[in-house]
């Protein structure tokens, strides 16, 4: 990988395909990513994170390769999923051919404990304003944090702060996967 003026870039030597991976921290709990790839043998990715939550669109190749991801009715691109998983060893089988193509966000345990002193209360009791929420966490339009809101906890931002028992913004617990 090489250093690019915002994050690392490597591409893929000829021998194993043809594609890219790029990747940029954004602060020090959160990481956007991209990549694009076609081997020309099979391959196995082997991973360390640490504890994660991750929002994912790609291929149905890339879903296919995580492991324990539900794959039912997947499209051939733009799939999206969240999923959270805790830290540890992870391994992946990327076939030949395949097309792995995906575009992520992933954030860490840090990022939602740092989103909690900067929002102490403010989100769940409707102080503060759904925009600059969505600013905070890397939306640039209000209307794209809303709609992954809706498909994350099946309403909008107004609605969960009116709903009874859910005054505070919960803490980020790495738990499994979870289709959107």
């Amino acid at each position: 990988m090489e250093s690019v003026r915002c994050g690392l870039y490597a591409t893929l030597p000829k021998s194993l395909g043809e594609g890219f991976l790029w990747t940029a921290a954004l602060g020090e709990e959160c990481l956007v990513s991209m990549h694009l790839i076609r081997l020309k043998k099979p391959l196995i990715l082997e991973e360390r994170p640490t504890d994660f939550f991750c929002v994912f669109s790609g291929s149905s190749a890339t879903l296919r390769s995580l492991p324990n991801a539900h794959t039912e009715a997947t499209a051939e691109r733009e799939n999206v999923l969240s999923f959270s998983q805790t830290g540890g060893t992870t391994r992946c089988l990327m076939r030949a051919g395949d097309l792995y193509e995906s575009t992520s966000i992933t954030y860490t345990p840090g990022f939602f404990e740092s989103l909690r002193k900067r929002f102490p209360d403010d989100f769940g009791s409707g102080e503060t304003d759904v925009a600059r929420v969505a600013r905070a966490v890397g939306y640039a339009r209000t209307s794209a944090f809303d709609e992954a809101f809706r498909r994350t906890f099946g309403c909008s931002p107004t609605q969960w702060r009116r709903r009874p028992g859910r005054s505070q913004i919960e803490p980020f617990r790495p738990a499994g996967r979870a289709a959107f």
